[in-house]
């Protein structure tokens, strides 16, 4: 996208308050804080403190720590920050609706503060071949399980291809709307990723076997997996479309 806080965002803005939701390991939260005036307070959330880094290499502006995003959000985190971000949350919204997800997050934000959501269209999750002499058939296969699994999870996708027509409905006035789709430059780092997930993605049925949604077992996934990564050795890419949308309360 070229920018960690959409440019709308008036970064220069003094004693900024910014939240980031499904913090992970930090990264983006470390990141923008070294894009934003040091008066900023940064709070990075999520629901467990297990990939945060050490606080000794945490700004002193940086705090990190647990939310439920989708529990009540608690009284001391009500209208109290000027941004709000979120980021690939597609895999966590069950039962297609985001709105109780979406309510807290501006429940958030001060009156006149901005979220930002950044969030991968997983319906858009697919491969591609950069020539018809080479074949697919084993990826193909590998995230036809992947969907299986997210369908048995109650994992529904079809608000991903709303969200920007949603923000209304969640009292949010549109700001914008980015979708980068496939990009050839970034084709090869973007497959190396999605391969290491759907790795991950393949330990998660083998630990849950036919409640995870694949009737595939762990050593079929095992040679599908291998399969694939070689088609993508040949030039098969991976890519599922980012968007961002931009919001104000």
């Amino acid at each position: 996208m070229g920018y960690l806080l959409h440019p709308t965002i008036p970064t220069t803005a003094p004693d900024w308050v910014l939240a980031d939701i499904g913090a992970g390991n930090a990264c983006w939260t470390l990141d923008v804080a070294r894009e934003v005036p040091p008066s900023w307070k940064l709070h990075g959330f999520d629901i467990s403190s297990s990939q945060y880094p050490a606080t000794q290499y945490v700004p002193k502006n940086v705090s990190l720590g647990i939310l439920d995003a989708f529990d009540e959000i608690p009284a001391d985190l009500v209208a109290k920050f000027d941004v709000v971000h979120i980021r690939a949350f597609a895999a966590v919204v069950k039962g297609g609706d985001p709105g109780p997800l979406a309510k807290n997050l501006v429940k958030m934000l001060k009156p006149g503060g901005y979220l930002q959501w950044d969030e991968f269209d997983t319906t858009t999750f697919a491969a591609h071949v950069p020539s018809d002499e080479v074949s697919k058939s084993s990826t193909d296969a590998i995230i036809q399980v992947w969907h299986g699994f997210a369908k048995k999870l109650d994992i529904q996708l079809g608000w991903l291809h709303i969200l920007a027509e949603s923000f209304p409905r969640f009292s949010l006035t549109l700001l914008d709307y980015v979708r980068l789709e496939p990009t050839d430059f970034l084709r090869k780092a973007a497959t190396d990723n999605w391969m290491m997930a759907l790795e991950e993605v393949g330990f998660i049925i083998v630990a849950r076997g036919g409640e995870a949604g694949a009737q595939i077992s762990s050593a079929d996934y095992t040679l599908l997996l291998d399969q694939a990564m070689y088609e993508t050795q040949r030039g098969v890419s991976i890519w599922i479309d980012m968007q961002v949308v931009l919001g104000r309360k």
